[in-house]
């Protein structure tokens, strides 16, 4: 029943979720997907997002109860998503 935000880059967001290890009956769902030109320019987008909402970034000691070997980082409270998905459509006006 817990519910989280994930957010990072991938070429294949879709197939990203088989990267982590969690339970079997873990479900994730794609919110949004934004084309970058680049992979520095998405690297540098990213890391400008996770500054912003530092603050409110689950510890990656608490993440590791649900996601097991990697993607533990970079997760958020699912009340943020409005916040993030305002972030992606500035994203991308910019491309």
């Amino acid at each position: 029943g817990f519910e989280f935000i994930k957010v990072g880059y991938s070429q294949k967001p879709e197939y990203r979720k088989y990267d982590y290890k969690t339970d079997n009956d873990a479900t994730f769902d794609l919110v949004k997907a934004v084309v970058v030109p680049s992979g520095r320019e998405v690297i540098t987008i990213e890391n400008d997002l996770h500054r912003k909402y530092k603050s409110w970034n689950y510890p990656s000691k608490f993440m590791k109860n649900y996601i097991y070997e990697s993607g533990f980082t970079e997760c958020y409270p699912v009340n943020l998503l409005d916040d993030f998905l305002e972030d992606f459509q500035v994203i991308e006006r910019q491309f």
